[in-house]
């Protein structure tokens, strides 16, 4: 079930600043860019890094969010927001 048909539009909300803030203070580059690409998708720009640097950046953010815990009940996935990177 879709977070905001659960939850409603403004905690829909509130996951979404929650998941920018874990990923713009994951980047640490001045260079490192993070923009909203869709309705819940974002992407990350990250210059001058080698997939071992990408592959970094993506375990902290996945990590991080991991610890916020944000609760979605109806996911088939976790009882928890999870993320698809790639």
């Amino acid at each position: 079930m879709n977070y905001n048909d659960h939850y409603g539009h403004l905690a829909g909300d509130e996951c979404l600043k929650k998941v920018t803030d874990v990923i713009k203070t994951s980047l640490k580059r001045a260079s490192d860019f993070v923009a909203r690409y869709g309705g819940e998708e974002f992407v990350c720009i990250l210059p001058d890094t080698d997939v071992n640097g990408g592959m970094a950046v993506a375990r902290q953010i996945k990590y991080r969010i991991r610890e916020l815990s944000i609760p979605q009940q109806f996911s088939p996935v976790a009882d928890y927001v999870t993320l698809s990177m790639g």
